[in-house]
């Protein structure tokens, strides 16, 4: 088969579940190609998450997206999304320069050797932590498979330190690891200033602090129940102190009934989702993580970016986002007791606080600003891809 001619190679193929909708590392996908289409490049998505409507091609910000449609009914749903993805894999993959495969889902099996038959390059990016148990690298014939397939592509891209730590452990090549985190946005997530424009707060936003803020779904994984027992203690030492969960998910209820049982309506506020977290981050004085498993947390860069110090549980990428000492305080996972005693200590500081701020800001641009990351990515590609 002849090789197709430039003007109609496509330089980056992207394989991910993509926005609208999903999550955050979806979201952080769209950012990072938005800034390649922005440089010229030519990146075309096929999108893995299932969809029953819609158009099945559209362009969002010069990215075109291969949308996979599916019919409702599950008996043919399987074979009809296997089907799709591979006529995408064949059809883009032989006008593609490198490919990035984000996850070890289901869509790999399918598209991974369509791919490596055209000899298209492939990066592996491997979204969450990589544990032992926990997702693709759990039991199961099908995980062990996703496993093998993906220990044998080019480049395999982890997002934190932990997540290199359980790859490698899994058996997976150093020689073909990288270490390319989450980026952030530094202009849009940035430190409050004077010229501001006036910022109209949400129903319910507290209106004296200081502000101790948490964003993130309503979800078992975010620790909520844990954050709550630990801010009855912070309340009892410091009382004029306020917290504020942005979010909505299956444990709200849940979480303003553990509010009530525990004597803290009127210390912490349940907003729910909202569109101006960058606004909400700049007007807090305190970034709160009681995660109890994240992969690379958006929402902490977010805080980063945003001159925030910040107390995390040491999971996932915090140890990468968190210099424990520096720019806020990382305390054991599943730990109420010492997540409250990170708390009081830097509500009970001021400058300790503004300095552990102003470093965070440091950190988020010196080491996770979007478009080095982007660079990153890029010069991965770079030394990747195959000679025409």
């Amino acid at each position: 088969m002849s090789a197709p001619a430039d003007s109609d190679r496509l330089d980056v193929l992207v394989l991910s579940a993509f926005p609208p909708g999903i999550g955050g590392g979806e979201i952080q996908t769209r950012e990072q190609l938005i800034r390649m289409v922005r440089r010229g490049l030519r990146v075309h998505v096929i999108d893995l998450e299932p969809r029953h409507a819609g158009c099945a091609t559209e362009t969002d910000e010069g990215i075109v997206v291969h949308r996979v449609r599916t019919p409702r009914a599950p008996v043919l749903r399987a074979c009809a999304y296997h089907v799709t993805i591979a006529l995408l894999a064949w059809r883009l993959g032989r006008r593609a320069r490198v490919a990035q495969l984000n996850h070890l889902g289901t869509g790999m099996f399918t598209a991974a050797p369509l791919l490596a038959a055209f000899r298209v390059p492939l990066a592996l990016v491997v979204w969450g932590s990589a544990a032992p148990g926990v997702g693709p690298f759990g039991p199961g014939w099908r995980n062990r498979a996703a496993r093998w397939i993906a220990r044998r592509q080019p480049a395999v891209v982890s997002l934190s330190t932990a997540t290199s730590r359980n790859l490698l452990a899994r058996g997976f090549a150093a020689a073909r690891m990288r270490f390319i985190p989450n980026g952030v946005d530094t202009e849009r997530f940035r430190p409050r200033s004077v010229n501001d424009a006036p910022w109209i707060p949400p129903p319910g936003w507290p209106t004296a602090g200081p502000v101790v803020v948490t964003v993130g779904r309503l979800v078992p994984a975010k620790g909520l129940d844990l954050l709550l027992r630990a801010w009855r203690s912070v309340a009892d030492a410091v009382p004029h102190a306020r917290l504020v969960l942005v979010g909505d998910g299956p444990l709200r209820a849940e979480c303003e009934l553990t509010v009530r049982a525990l004597g803290l309506v009127d210390s912490v506020v349940l907003i729910g989702s909202r569109p101006d977290v960058p606004e909400i981050l700049r007007n807090s004085e305190l970034y709160v993580s009681a995660s109890r498993t994240e992969g690379m947390s958006n929402a902490l860069l977010e805080a980063l970016s945003s001159g925030l110090a910040l107390v995390a549980t040491r999971v996932g990428g915090a140890e990468d986002t968190v210099n424990d000492g520096v720019n806020g305080i990382l305390v054991p996972e599943g730990d109420p007791t010492a997540l409250a005693s990170a708390l009081r200590d830097l509500l009970s500081d001021d400058g300790k606080r503004r300095a552990m701020g102003a470093a965070s800001r440091s950190v988020a641009t010196e080491r996770f600003a979007l478009e080095k990351i982007v660079d990153r990515y890029l010069a991965l590609f770079r030394e990747m891809e195959v000679p025409a």
